[in-house]
Order: structure tokens, then sequence, then C-alpha cells
């Protein structure tokens, strides 16, 4: 049943009260962009000053900033499956640690796709019917299955988890303009629809900008999975070879290949491009330095996804000041091509023109090569409008990521069907890029995005808001921590 309106009268003293619901998350999974954009909004969202966050997850997993970790002892089953199950027959007394509905309720329960979406539904139904519900739509998932080969009854059903989940929430957060569009067509059959909100997933503005220095060589990162379609992997390659026959000295390092696949992979890349010196295939990894050493030492990333959500990995190496191409379908690349964020000589530099071309491998790697070209005979100027690139982006960082979205379901009180979407620093607007007016409290005054109570559900009162053994100083629980991670990686799906 969904949540009734928030009850803005009550005090705004108390933390807002957060579940993240989710089957892996973080980098350490090695299971992709989703666990990581949910690992980094689960820690953002925990760093704001008046907002505690508890995650709930599966098996094990690595510190998230400061939320506390509630585990699910794991099984044999896919983390999914288990987190489902718990949810749906469950009780919270199943989870190790976990206060029971007496001693703590969340205001708000949040879940991330068709992975954990279904879950956190179910939890907030049977668990905490009096919270808000909100869904993370990660994943064009019927796109997806389309380039995967998937046939029309899959892609209905893949489609059909998150559509159910949809007509249950109360809030819809689309990651990227791209997927929020996914969200909302998916909805539309729905015949109860939730508010929606477009989130930009933070990237952060670390240090001083890579300062790569172009010689004879130019060296090619790209970053993600090699078996999948989506990806666009094999037409990169094919790029590659079609630079080298022309005379282009490129050189192509790839990240993200599982440790047992290394070998295999290079060959065949090897094969492809035309030679072992001119592919270098590295695993899967969680170290930050070993990462930041793959962007020090690229003069160029690439992200040439056939179809890509968002584009995390793109926007992180642009956030590094590095020169980026990204395929036109991808959430990064509408990011990059509004002219109301990023200007227009800078961003649509930066997105290659492929739309479409998913079905033309020959054409659209003529585009790309043609692209990287471009970027490598004006390799001064590009690296210029990556730094500006960079500039803008330090607009939307994590915190601002967080602040959005916390404004935006404190909105659903009032505007339980509207449009949200994250602008600059956090800030609230409109579709059209009119700003969103701050709401105000029963007194007329301001409310701040972080000054949100404890309690949003209609009858959360004293009992409610647990302020007993809070810090006066931080808003945080003085209570024991829930128990906290196992280091060690997990297998997913």
């Amino acid at each position: 049943m969904p949540s009734q309106p928030v009850d803005l009268s009550a005090s705004a003293d108390s933390p807002l009260e957060v579940l993240v619901v989710s089957d892996v998350s973080g980098r350490g999974s090695k299971l992709g962009g989703v666990p990581v954009v949910s690992g980094e909004i689960t820690e953002s969202l925990a760093a704001l000053p008046n907002v505690n966050v508890t995650l709930l997850t599966v098996g094990s997993t690595e510190k998230h900033g400061d939320a506390r970790i509630a585990l699910i002892p794991k099984t044999e089953d896919w983390e999914s499956v288990r987190l489902l199950d718990v949810a749906r027959n469950g009780q919270p007394s199943d989870v190790p640690g976990l206060p029971s509905p007496e001693e703590w309720r969340p205001d708000l329960v949040f879940g991330h796709s068709r992975y954990s979406g279904p879950a956190a539904a179910a939890i907030k139904e049977r668990w905490y019917p009096e919270a808000g519900l909100g869904h993370f739509v990660h994943m064009p998932v019927r796109r997806y299955a389309q380039i995967q080969g998937r046939p029309q009854e899959e892609q209905d059903k893949i489609a059909r988890i998150e559509q159910e989940v949809l007509g249950r929430a109360d809030l819809a957060v689309g990651v990227g303009r791209l997927l929020t569009g996914v969200a909302r067509e998916m909805a539309a059959a729905n015949p109860r629809q939730p508010a929606f909100h477009e989130m930009i997933p933070g990237a952060e503005i670390v240090g001083p900008p890579v300062a790569p220095v172009r010689g004879e060589t130019t060296n090619i990162l790209f970053t993600g999975r090699v078996n999948d379609a989506i990806k666009g992997y094999d037409h990169l390659l094919r790029v590659v070879a079609e630079l080298r026959e022309r005379g282009v000295d490129a050189r192509l390092r790839v990240r993200g290949v599982a440790d047992w696949a290394v070998e295999a992979e290079s060959r065949r890349a090897a094969e492809a491009v035309g030679g072992a010196e001119f592919v270098d295939i590295r695993p899967y990894t969680a170290d930050s330095a070993e990462l930041e050493a793959d962007l020090a030492e690229s003069h160029l990333a690439v992200m040439p996804s056939v179809s890509e959500g968002y584009g995390l990995v793109a926007a992180e190496a642009a956030s590094r000041g590095l020169p980026v191409l990204v395929n036109a379908e991808s959430g990064f690349g509408e990011f990059i091509s509004d002219t109301t964020r990023v200007p227009e000589a800078v961003g649509r530099s930066f997105v290659v023109p492929d739309l479409g071309m998913d079905e033309r491998p020959g054409e659209r790697a003529e585009v790309w090569a043609r692209a990287i070209n471009n970027v490598i005979t004006d390799y001064p100027q590009m690296v210029d409008r990556a730094a500006q690139l960079r500039a803008v982006l330090g607009d939307y960082s994590r915190r601002d990521a967080a602040a959005g979205l916390v404004e935006a379901f404190r909105r659903v009180a009032v505007d339980p069907r509207g449009h949200t979407v994250q602008g600059p620093n956090g800030v609230l607007l409109r579709p059209d890029g009119s700003k969103v007016p701050a709401l105000r409290d029963t007194r007329g005054m301001s409310l701040g995005a972080m000054d949100y109570p404890n309690g949003m559900a209609p009858g959360a009162g004293a009992g409610r808001r647990a302020e007993e053994g809070r810090s006066a100083r931080s808003g945080r629980s003085s209570a024991p921590r829930l128990p906290g991670p196992d280091r060690s990686s997990r297998k997913g799906m």
C-alpha cells in the first residue's frame, strides 16, 4: 500500500531515517555500475548532517562511510534471490542486529533496479508500512535485453518486474535524464503514478587534473565488461584496428576483465587489433591507486556502449580532466549535450554521433575512428575542453546528488505526482529548467534540504522519533552500530 502524505508540521529536529535495500553494494562487489552507484548513493546520504542511513544487504560488503550495515546471512542462492526471500517471508529479527520495528523504523526505504526493488517494496509493505518507498532505475532494461538478443517475451518479463515496483513507489529516481524517461515509460501503464526525480550521480573533483602529454602514441582506456554486447567492446577492437591501418599509433588498455579470462582475452584482442603490443588487458580492480594510474597513463577514455543508462566510468574520467568520448545513447552523453548545463562547444565535442548504428557495426566503427582521430588531431584544445567539463562537474558532487534526493522526497508530500530535476549544487528544477520553490513549514519558514523530520508517515509521533540516545551535536545515534562488514568479495549474478 502506498504511503500517505508526509506530515510537514512535525519537528525538524530529528534525523531522517533511510533504509537502503541492495542485494550487493559497492565497488568491491565486482558486479558493475549498479552496485557502484548504489554504494556511492548510500555513502553520500549517510554523510548528510541530518540523515541516518542503514544499508540492508546480503552476505558481506565494504564500509559505506557513516552508514550502518545490516547483513542478511548468505546462502547458496544469488544475493538478489536471498534478499527477496527474506523480504517476502522473513522478519527484521531474521537479520542479525537489525532493531525491531518497535525500536526503530525508517522514514524512507530505497531499492535499486530489478535486483533489489521488489525486495525493498516487500520490506516497506510488510515491515515498515508507514515508510515512503523510493525506487532507483539504473538501466534501460528493455533496451538492454533487446541488444543482448533476448526474445520479446523475456524483454517484457524483465521490464514488468520494475514496472510493478514503480506502481507501488512514492518516488521514482532516474539516474540521469535518459533513465528518468525510462522510468516514466515503464510506469505509464500503471493506474498509480509516483513522483519522478532526475538525479545526477556525482563525480568527485579530487586533486589536480591528470596531465596527459601526447607523443607519437595515443593511449586509449576502456573500462567495463568485454563479454556483453551492450558495452560495444568488439566494436572498439575494430576501431583500434582501423586506426592502426591508417597509420595512427593507437594503443588500447582494457580494465575490467575477470581474472580467469585475462589470458584468453589478451590473445583474442591481440589478434583483432594486429598485435599483442597494441592492447593491454587488465583484470577488474577496486583499488583506487590502480584506477588512478589507468587514467594518468591514458590520453583518452572511451565509452563505446551501444546503450548506457548513465555511464559512471566516463563521468569519473571526465572528473579527472581526461578527454572522453561517449556514445550518444547514454545518460552521461545526454547530460554533457545539455547546453543548459554544459557549453555546447565543450559537451558535444565529447559525444560520438552514433545513434541508431548498433546494427551497422562497420558504419559505427568508422564514426568512432573518425571521432578518436579528431581528438588526436586537436589534442591540446580537447584537453582544454576537458578542463572546462571538469569545472562543470564540480557543481554536481555526490553530496549534491544526495541533498537533492532528500529534497525531492520531501516534496512528495506536497506534489505526489511531481517531476523534479537535479540542477547545479543540488538545487531542484522543474523539467522546463525553472527553479522549484523551497518548501515552507507551517510557520512560513523555509525548510532547508537537510532539515527534514524523522517519522515521515502519518502517526509518527514522539514514540517513533527515537531521540533517546542521539547525539545533540551530530544527530547520530549513540547506540551500538549494526554488525560491521566482511571485507571479502562476493560472487553475483
